[in-house]
């Protein structure tokens, strides 16, 4: 999987990760974040993590799945960041 840095063309506001699994390609775009935030591809990394250990078992579908709504919980997480003292913003529980 790609952290969205690709972009469809005539909408800067997307930004599209691409995950690979099997013989496919899946596009997954979803709206561009305004500022920098650090920890979003950890937590998303552990968000599918959790989901695929959650699902008992594991196909292509699952995983599909998995990415899905861990991109979506991250979503809801980035609405609200916290900025810690003068640096940068991360991610709030």
């Amino acid at each position: 999987m790609k952290g969205g840095h690709l972009t469809e063309p005539g909408k800067t506001r997307d930004v599209i990760d691409v995950l690979a699994i099997g013989k496919r390609v899946v596009h997954l775009p979803s709206p561009r974040v305004r500022e920098a935030i650090h920890g979003t591809g950890c937590t998303l990394a552990s968000l599918i993590a959790g989901r695929l250990a959650h699902a008992g078992r594991i196909n292509d579908e699952i995983i599909v799945e998995a990415v899905r709504w861990a991109k979506q919980q991250l979503r809801r997480t980035l609405r609200h960041p916290i900025r810690i003292g003068p640096g940068q913003l991360v991610l709030s529980p």
